[in-house]
């Protein structure tokens, strides 16, 4: 059995630590649960996410939620030399940590999941087209930033490894955008999804995400 679990389906936030996961060579077990469903209710994963959040892992004795905070563990515990993340307690894991809050407020919270909540999921949190467009603004508004340092660094750490758990984190919410249409066509963009897609590791998560015979319906909530 592996030490390692992860609850959540591949095809929303749990996508990005099972891309992790592949990318770091980890052994694991997948439990592909959806939100809202009975799943969320059974025991084992009640004792794991009292809360009944997704995704979580489960490391042995340690459980661990929100995907930001699960991935920067991943490579602090399991590959904490090799350039996913920078060491602790320097100036460069300070910029690491922005910008993960930055991708998980800005880009994710204030925007990708406004659209989620009020348009994929109106009949739950009610249909609002103005906030819907506002946050698409907003959403593009703090791309700009996030073009201007790619146009000079093929990573978000500049002088860093060329991919970062960073780099994982943003080219998830920018798959995120190209799907419901929010990704402007920017070539600086383009080519750092092109780039970041191409990873054998994403194609392996990408590949388990379309396993489930659910996969064609509506993305799941966190």
């Amino acid at each position: 059995m592996s030490r390692l679990r992860l609850w959540g389906h591949a095809r929303f936030r749990a996508g990005r630590v099972l891309w992790m996961l592949e990318e770091l060579g980890i052994d694991y077990e997948h439990r592909p649960l959806w939100s809202r469903t009975a799943d969320m209710e059974a025991p084992d994963f009640l004792a794991a996410s009292p809360r009944r959040k997704i995704p979580v892992i489960q490391d042995g004795d340690f459980t661990l939620t929100e995907s930001a905070a699960i991935n920067t563990y991943l490579c602090d515990t399991y590959a904490p030399d090799s350039g996913w993340v920078p060491p602790p307690c320097t100036r460069d894991r300070a910029i690491y940590d922005a910008w993960l809050m930055t991708i998980m407020t800005e880009l994710d919270a204030q925007s990708l999941y406004i659209h989620r909540k009020h348009q994929c999921l109106s009949e739950v949190y009610g249909a609002a087209p103005v906030v819907v467009d506002a946050a698409r603004d907003y959403f593009l508004r703090q791309l700009e930033s996030v073009t201007a340092v790619l146009q000079a660094s093929p990573s978000l750490l500049a002088g860093a490894h060329t991919f970062t758990a960073a780099d994982l984190l943003l080219t998830h919410c920018l798959c995120w955008a190209r799907e419901i249409d929010w990704l402007p066509d920017d070539p600086v963009l383009r080519a750092y999804l092109d780039r970041n897609t191409a990873r054998p590791a994403f194609q392996r998560y990408i590949a388990k995400a379309r396993e489930d015979p659910h996969a064609s319906g509506p993305r799941p909530s966190a």
